[in-house]
């Protein structure tokens, strides 16, 4: 009997993402269900109820509706830190390896490229070192990415940042060491994957071992660069749970002891599936968070596009102010927002389960996370929910 708009307080420390019916066949998410639902849809007797909170048995908040009502008031009457966008910082990024699903679906690569550039402002760069053959390289920039050749391996971006190839294996000192030397890259993103074009598609085990070999290279090269005090902030993809402990990033002397951050891609898959077979009617809504084509999405957004930043703010309010949306957003209703957690930049610390009254103050460094939900309707060769 409730609408999702008054359920998002439903639950004591967590929050109503999502709502599908008990069964739901087909691999289409019905119109207003799903992830980032309808917010003014009637919950039915037989829904099922997604949901992000400390734990899996949550207890039932006891004045949902009206704490919803007060949190809105509230949220109406915040003024966000940044009118419309958050100010962008110059820093360099690198690129070592490839995923072999961007040779095929471009719209992923300029998906992920379009991601690292939010955060960007003019005179940064982005530089790619991998096996993929120069022109190959050259294609998927400038006739399916739509991105201005500016040199023999340069392309322009947007607002000043540059793209860059430099064709060759990652791992080969000769080839990483001038580009570590030339220039002072802020973050890089170790991939284990290479190009088909250079042999055979590496297994998980050898791919992992790619990576660990590109760190400790990095680690070397970093280190005696002229850029050695500068923190290098290392991203990386493992397939294998002891990759992420065995790993040693770049060392410099304010930041000796920051592990890199992995993203484990087989336990985000082992998630998935065992979730689905819980629960087969929610496969379609989960099966969009895998594609960026379709339907919803997770994103992260800085905190003072929504809030303002310095002054304590209950959770809840935050919540609701993400769900009204952006002020001064250049399209405003194209998005149905909702907002799971925190990612707090100064000790890379995410704050998910929070009770509605938990008290935060934001710094500009700070990120929400975010489900959003695209309500343009799909390109047609998009519009099919892909398999997990």
């Amino acid at each position: 009997g409730l609408t999702v708009r008054a359920a998002q307080d439903l639950i004591d420390h967590g929050t109503v993402i999502g709502v599908m019916h008990g069964y739901c066949p087909g691999d289409v998410v019905p119109e207003g269900l799903g992830l980032c639902p309808d917010l003014d849809y009637v919950i039915r007797d037989g829904d099922l109820i997604i949901f992000v909170a400390k734990t899996a048995t949550p207890r039932r908040s006891a004045s949902c509706e009206a704490e919803a009502r007060r949190d809105i008031d509230e949220a109406r009457g915040l003024t966000p830190a940044y009118a419309v966008s958050p100010p962008k910082h110059t820093a360099n990024v690198l690129i070592c390896g490839w995923r072999q699903i961007w040779t095929v679906e471009h719209q992923r690569l300029k998906n992920r490229i379009s991601q690292i550039l939010e955060g960007l402002g003019p005179g940064s760069s982005i530089t790619f070192v991998n096996t993929l053959p120069d022109d190959q390289f050259d294609e998927l920039f400038t006739d399916h990415c739509g991105y201005e050749r500016t040199g023999p391996d340069a392309w322009n971006a947007r607002g000043g940042i540059e793209l860059r190839q430099v064709c060759g294996d990652a791992a080969d000192e000769s080839l990483l060491g001038p580009i570590v030397e030339a220039t002072c890259f802020h973050t890089a993103i170790v991939l284990g994957g290479q190009s088909k074009a250079a042999g055979k598609e590496l297994s998980a085990q050898h791919a992992d071992t790619r990576i660990l070999d590109i760190l400790l290279l990095l680690r070397h090269l970093h280190y005696k660069s002229p850029w050695w005090r500068t923190h290098m902030h290392i991203i990386g993809e493992n397939n294998i749970d002891e990759t992420a402990m065995l790993a040693l990033g770049p060392r410099t002397k304010e930041h000796v002891d920051e592990p890199p951050d992995f993203v484990n891609t087989q336990a985000i898959y082992a998630r998935a599936l065992a979730l689905t077979l819980a629960y087969p009617a929610v496969y379609p809504a989960i099966a969009e968070i895998f594609d960026s084509g379709v339907g919803a999405t997770l994103s992260l957004r800085p905190a003072g596009l929504y809030v303002p930043l310095g002054a304590p703010l209950r959770w809840g309010v935050v919540q609701q102010r993400v769900v009204l949306g952006r002020r001064g957003d250049p399209e405003p209703g194209r998005y149905r927002q909702i907002c799971i957690a925190i990612l707090t930049a100064k000790n890379n610390h995410t704050i998910i389960g929070q009770a509605d009254g938990d008290l935060h103050a934001y710094e500009e460094t700070d990120r929400l996370v975010v489900i959003e939900r695209d309500l343009r309707p799909p390109p047609p060769e998009v519009a099919k929910t892909p398999k997990v």
